[in-house]
């Protein structure tokens, strides 16, 4: 199991080397830090830009159940802060893609459907998940702890 040290190994705000639990900074290559640098400033613009915040509201108000705030959800019921992350998720994947075709990020990083399972974001033996701070060690559980872990290095980006 991962220990609290290991989720707060940033290397900028937001972003977490989760896996391996022991290692540092240093002991990462400089393509995959500048990968997640870049995914790190890719998603704060897409939480905290006016642009990105009104795709956030359009996504939002496409919806057509009900949303509510405070409560389960029941049939035909959703919550915002569950709209509000699809939203994101589908916003910086599709940031992600720009900065691909801009050069910025490798053509071969793999964006992965949001299935629910697995890692946002895959290059060679490297994953980035992409979730909110409440969720991140569901997700590093699910993703990591108590199975053979096919990442050298497993991150997380927070919002």
């Amino acid at each position: 199991m991962m220990n609290d040290y290991a989720v707060q190994k940033y290397l900028l705000q937001g972003v977490a080397l989760a896996w391996p639990p022991d290692a540092t900074p240093a002991d990462l290559p400089d393509q995959i830090v500048k990968v997640t640098r870049t995914l790190g400033l890719t998603l704060n613009a897409v939480t905290t830009q006016g642009r990105f915040i009104a795709k956030q509201i359009e996504h939002i108000s496409a919806v057509k159940h009900t949303l509510i705030v405070g409560k389960p959800n029941k049939c035909g019921e959703e919550t915002i802060s569950t709209v509000t992350g699809k939203a994101i998720d589908e916003i910086f994947k599709e940031e992600v893609r720009a900065a691909q075709l801009r050069c910025e990020l490798p053509m071969d990083l793999r964006v992965v459907a949001g299935n629910g399972r697995g890692p946002d974001l895959v290059w060679g033996c490297t994953a980035w998940e992409l979730t909110t701070a409440e969720q991140a060690r569901t997700k590093v559980r699910r993703d990591v702890d108590g199975q053979e872990m096919v990442y050298d290095f497993y991150f997380i980006l927070s919002y």
